[in-house]
């Protein structure tokens, strides 16, 4: 079963938080239908028991007229959300390169199965399975700055795992501007 993640009635993954509606909208289409395109595809790859990536970890599909660049807009554009929702900057790297304002890609994405869905198609079945890892922040070794910002989607047995790493500056001017929000990701990051 194909679930629509990107779509505006989505009940799938919603945030309370809005980024601005052009940023969610026309800006951003073109990185949502890339997305649905390389879903579709990796869902293809699922059932038929084929391999999701190459040995770089690369996306294996052949859709003509998508644009790989555009499938990493679309996770940007997620981690700007995530980050809205919880009261956090959304940083112009991320923003600008998630409305195509840059063609610098910062994000880093991983395709894997999803073990999760796989226990439970396994155990009670699944119907119109999704979900997302939230946001999470991995700190340095010391836990004084943020290093990575990183969150995940699961659809249908495929799971997304995304991330970005800051600069120093960037990570100090978080802790500077944000405290409270990274006294809460301190508390509760792993120890």
């Amino acid at each position: 079963m194909h679930i629509e993640l990107q779509s505006v009635k989505s009940k799938r993954i919603h945030f309370n938080s809005k980024i601005c509606r052009a940023c969610n909208s026309e800006r951003t289409q073109p990185a949502d239908r890339a997305f649905d395109m390389l879903h579709k595809a990796m869902l293809r790859r699922y059932a038929a028991g084929l391999d999701l990536t190459d040995t770089q970890n690369r996306p294996i599909y052949d859709e003509s007229g998508t644009s790989t660049i555009d499938v990493f807009r679309y996770f940007a554009k997620v981690i700007c959300c995530f980050l809205a929702e919880v009261g956090g900057p959304r940083p112009k790297i991320i923003a600008n390169f998630a409305i195509g304002r840059s063609g610098f890609n910062p994000i880093k994405l991983r395709i894997s199965r999803d073990s999760n869905y796989e226990l439970l198609r396994n155990t009670i079945g699944t119907k119109g399975y999704a979900s997302h890892g939230g946001l999470a922040f991995g700190f340095s070794n010391q836990k004084m700055l943020v290093r990575t910002v990183k969150s995940s989607i699961s659809s249908g047995g495929i799971q997304y795992e995304f991330c970005f790493q800051l600069k120093p500056i960037a990570s100090i001017e978080l802790m500077m501007n944000y405290p409270e929000l990274i006294r809460k990701a301190r508390l509760s990051s792993n120890p």
